[in-house]
């Protein structure tokens, strides 16, 4: 079924839960960028941390050569990881994407295509090769509309790598208003998606967050 026509289901946050939570996301966005950019300076110490030290999955699938693809970032936030890398198209997909750019961010530099949409929604000109969404599945209205909705983005045998995390109700706060499973994870890439490789690894220190992610590169069904 096309994105287009369709409705939320009621597996998910409320609008009222929904526009709450974009607030706070947009509010911490703005703080960071007040901070002399300190926000930056912690994201490219992130990615250079996804890229270079973080998990196998992550470094394997980053390490392609994206020159004559299309890779698309859902859940981009201001400056996502599209901005590190060298590809024929590059697509950053955020609901505030247009908030960020009057918080001073420059979210289309590096060519980075930014479209404003939510990810259940998002529509694409043309299929994508990739697809990454990371940490931001947990920060959708309806997660399991947004990986159909990323199915449908992309090519036949096109490639996802997701990074969620893992949230019980008792981890919920302001900008994180779903709890995740990874069973609920598993129950919406199931039946659009086979599984290259996963990985289950700890997030935070382990005390004060104790929530987990879940590492996915996936592959289309063909």
């Amino acid at each position: 079924m096309g994105t287009e026509g369709r409705t939320i289901t009621e597996s998910c946050l409320s609008e009222e839960q929904w526009n709450i939570a974009q607030e706070y996301e947009a509010q911490f966005w703005s703080f960071q960028k007040s901070q002399d950019n300190r926000e930056q300076r912690e994201r490219n110490n992130y990615y250079r941390n996804v890229l270079e030290d973080a998990c196998e999955i992550a470094r394997d699938f980053f390490a392609q050569d994206f020159s004559d693809s299309i890779i698309a970032d859902v859940g981009s936030g201001p400056k996502g990881i599209l901005h590190v890398l060298k590809a024929k198209k590059k697509i950053a997909i955020d609901p505030l994407m247009r908030k960020f750019f009057h918080q001073g961010y420059d979210t289309s530099s590096d060519d980075v295509e930014c479209i404003e949409d939510m990810g259940e929604t998002f529509i694409l000109d043309e299929p994508a090769d990739y697809i990454t969404c990371l940490n931001a599945l947990d920060h959708m209205r309806d997660p399991a509309i947004t990986i159909q909705n990323i199915a449908e983005r992309l090519l036949s045998g096109g490639e996802l790598l997701l990074i969620t995390d893992l949230r019980t109700e008792e981890f919920m706060d302001a900008c994180h208003q779903l709890a995740v499973t990874y069973d609920d994870v598993m129950s919406w890439i199931e039946p659009y998606f086979g599984i290259v490789e996963k990985e289950l690894i700890g997030h935070g220190d382990g005390t004060i967050n104790k929530t987990k992610q879940l590492v996915l590169r996936c592959r289309k069904y063909s």
